[in-house]
């Protein structure tokens, strides 16, 4: 079974991972909800979505391939992957990733993804979880932005979901066939704020930075221009001003 409809759930990730650990779960499976009760993103933070407006889902994927050290090409497959969808409705040029794996239109965020790996004896599965605006009229962050608001029109949940889990297929099969560095180079081409100075704050403070890259793991390289010296930073250990 490709697609698993569910009408209301605490979190489409949590749906996956208890298949996974049932050993329920084929490749490919993607699971979706109208309503997510306990959504969340990275780091446990609260993802918001109106129940029946917006895509809820998560895709389930077997990566035995991949070792566990260089798991966040998940990451960049799921990032790419959502790229891709939202540049079926709206023009590239507006759109950016933002490390680790949100997606920006015009630096307001559309899209969310949680990444979540099941490790035994190497990654026996892997869950990405996608939250991604599409019908909702209001948020209660003015960061947060959906298709409806940016093109004034509604969209047919039921054919999204195909278009974004043939998305995410398409760039999990490059990782597949071995195209890892095509893949880094693709997602660095669409980072936000890639060599271009801004502030940040980290758990020194506040300070003016350029982001260079990533290293293997997925840590951020930033530049700080004060110091001249570059350091390397993980989920939560720098903050985006």
């Amino acid at each position: 079974m490709s697609y698993i409809y569910l009408p209301e759930c605490r979190s489409t990730n949590s749906e996956a991972l208890r298949l996974i650990e049932q050993q329920e779960a084929k490749e490919g499976t993607y699971i979706y909800t109208d309503c997510q009760t306990a959504g969340r993103g990275q780091m446990n933070t609260h993802w918001e979505a109106a129940p029946g407006l917006n895509i809820t889902a998560s895709l389930i994927l077997h990566p035995s391939f991949l070792p566990p050290a260089r798991q966040f090409m998940l990451s960049i497959v799921a990032a790419l992957g959502v790229y891709d969808f939202a540049a079926l409705y709206l023009p590239a040029e507006t759109l950016a990733i933002k490390w680790a794996n949100d997606l920006l239109y015009r630096e307001r965020k559309l899209s969310g993804i949680l990444v979540q790996c099941v490790l035994q004896q190497g990654i026996k599965a892997a869950v990405v979880g996608v939250g991604f605006n599409v019908n909702q009229a209001h948020f209660e962050t003015p960061r947060a932005v959906s298709l409806h608001q940016i093109t004034g029109r509604f969209y047919r949940l039921e054919d999204l979901h195909s278009q974004l889990r043939r998305c995410l297929l398409n760039r999990y099969e490059q990782l597949r066939n071995g195209e890892s560095e095509q893949l880094v180079q693709s997602y660095l081409r669409r980072l936000w704020r890639l060599h271009q100075p801004a502030p940040y704050r980290d758990k020194q403070g506040i300070f003016e930075g350029v982001i260079r890259g990533i290293d293997p793991y997925g840590r951020l390289i930033v530049e700080h221009k004060e110091k001249a010296q570059s350091r390397l930073y993980d989920i939560k250990e720098i903050e985006f001003l």
